[in-house]
């Protein structure tokens, strides 16, 4: 029989995730049941939301709510929950890391790596990831979350100036030491500020760079040809395996307008290079780089650095080879910059955000 895993024990909360047969036998050991596989197990005294899905479908959202409401609900009251599947192997581990996730306020991908690397060291190991149609449609339902206006109090009056907590906060991404440079350093540039963003994705750099903008008169320029089409890629194939998630351009700029940014915040719906040719020669106060990561492609962007002013800033998200080399080899046959700061709160430094100052 596979042994019980118990990932998430927090004071008298604990969560666990197994199969059936053990629910059969231990239901008494807590005080509220999830069950997903078809068959209810009979007999559970305890409070038991039996709502069933098979491994090959693909749950709706109204499941997801019913699962997390049910599950959040129990761990917040202080009581041990348990989701059970059929064997204990997929659908119930996908449910914990979600249940967990939003009950301790965590980024759901952030709690899946932990479950990954756990179920590594079982005996014998398990090299689980969610499905891929699992994956998509939690991933969407989550997004709807995050595009939801926030709650009245971080969204300030349109014209006041936001602080760096409440910009984090709303940006809601899972690296605030990333954030954190951004608006300091949006924040250090001469007012008004022009600043050009490549790769906007779920606008979390945006947000952060707007909101230190914001009531300065400054302006994000964001250029993204994914607007043309309407969809934004959210999961990252080489991370995450197969299964990319779609979001709609509209979610992403309804999200900007919600939190006061649209004034802000212009959107450029193509490729940089193309809008480099296009460029009126103005100075830029300081440049965000996160498009494509070639070597070819990164080496491209760095001539926007042409643009930026003594005193200016360069910023490079994803630090990996291509990117580094690209920038590095830039800065040799032109000169002028100096590598200041790179983010410590990256696993590793595909994750790093650098940045560059131009010699004044």
């Amino acid at each position: 029989m596979m042994k019980v895993r118990h990932f998430y024990l927090k004071g008298n909360v604990r969560i666990t995730q197994s199969c059936r047969e053990y629910a059969t036998t231990h239901w008494r050991e807590y005080d509220a049941v999830i069950g997903l596989c078809e068959n209810a197990v009979p007999g559970i005294e305890v409070s038991y939301l039996h709502l069933p899905v098979k491994d090959e479908d693909t749950p709706d959202e109204h499941h997801i709510e019913a699962w997390v409401d049910f599950g959040v609900g129990a761990l917040s009251g202080g009581r041990n929950l348990l989701i059970h599947c059929e064997a204990g192997q997929n659908r119930s581990v996908i449910i914990s890391s979600l249940v967990e996730a939003l009950f301790d306020k965590r980024n759901w991908w952030d709690i899946v790596e932990m479950y990954h690397d756990e179920m590594l060291k079982e005996d014998p190991p398990a090299n689980w990831w969610p499905y891929d149609h699992w994956e998509k449609a939690i991933s969407e339902w989550l997004l709807k979350l995050v595009v939801r206006p926030p709650a009245s109090p971080i969204v300030p009056p349109h014209f006041s100036p936001i602080s760096m907590e409440e910009a984090i906060k709303m940006a809601g991404a899972s690296r605030p030491d990333f954030l954190e440079s951004l608006y300091r350093y949006s924040k250090m540039l001469p007012v008004p500020a022009t600043v050009v963003e490549m790769g906007t994705r779920l606008a979390e750099s945006t947000i952060a760079i707007a909101s230190a903008l914001k009531g300065t008169g400054g302006t994000l320029i964001t250029i993204d040809p994914v607007f043309k089409t309407g969809e934004v890629w959210i999961l990252d194939a080489h991370r995450r395996g197969p299964g990319y998630v779609n979001v709609k351009v509209k979610d992403v700029l309804n999200r900007l307008t919600a939190l006061g940014l649209d004034g802000i915040v212009s959107i450029v719906p193509d490729y940089s290079f193309n809008t480099l040719a296009r460029w009126d020669g103005r100075k830029i106060s300081a440049l965000f780089c996160d498009g494509e990561h070639t070597y070819e492609s990164v080496l491209r962007d760095c001539d926007w650095m042409q643009f930026v002013p003594p005193g200016g800033y360069a910023w490079f998200d994803d630090w990996i080879s291509p990117v580094e080399r690209a920038v590095m080899d830039y800065i040799r046959d032109h000169g002028e910059w100096q590598l200041i700061h790179k983010s410590t709160d990256a696993p590793t430094d595909e994750w790093c955000v650098s940045i560059l100052k131009k010699d004044d």
